[in-house]
């Protein structure tokens, strides 16, 4: 899934700095954990299409590109723009 992530990411947007780290470990047991590692991740993000955007929107973007991988699994995105 990380790398999905990764090549979701890299098509979508011009990427300056990326860095997707799978979190799911952190979250063995609780709502959203399915048993295959891949449910929580957090991506840190410095994209020329991000900026000039508020939090939000950015974010939305993110998901939006992403949205996919939620059906196959993915339970969170923790999401910093920098």
């Amino acid at each position: 899934m990380k790398k999905e992530i990764e090549e979701i990411l890299q098509k979508q947007f011009q990427i300056d700095f990326l860095e997707v780290v799978n979190n799911s470990h952190l979250h063995a047991g609780h709502l959203g954990d399915n048993g295959t590692g891949n449910t929580h991740f957090k991506i840190e993000i410095k994209a020329r299409e991000l900026e000039g955007l508020s939090k939000i929107n950015a974010h939305r973007a993110i998901n939006k590109a992403v949205g996919k991988l939620f059906e196959k699994g993915l339970h969170a995105l923790e999401i910093k723009v920098k």
